[in-house]
């Protein structure tokens, strides 16, 4: 199901916590599309760590350019996020958040 919804939504970057990162580094091997995976440490997961292949959230920041203009959509329909889920008939649904959407 996440391998599916990882090409479905031709994503290019997940952030995922610590708890799911055994489930996220299996699913990229099953998606089409490839992804930068980034792992955010989540102060209060308890669980047990997982050596992943992914940078850490805050290193990922620091290696961000300074001198980067930020760009909004040109279209205010254009998708900033997506969310999916695989509600109880068990196929996936997806929507959009678009940047008119807290507006309307």
């Amino acid at each position: 199901m996440i391998a599916f919804q990882l090409g479905h939504a031709m994503l290019t970057l997940v952030i995922a916590g610590r708890a799911f990162m055994p489930l996220m580094q299996e699913a990229p091997s099953l998606a089409a599309e490839s992804h930068v995976l980034i792992q955010y440490n989540d102060p209060e997961y308890a669980g047990p760590r997982t050596d992943a292949e992914a940078a850490g959230y805050e290193v990922f920041l620091t290696r961000g350019n300074p001198e980067c203009v930020r760009q909004c959509p040109g279209d205010e329909r254009d998708a900033i996020s997506i969310s999916c889920t695989s509600g109880t008939t068990g196929g996936p649904k997806a929507w959009s958040r678009t940047t008119a959407a807290p507006f309307c």
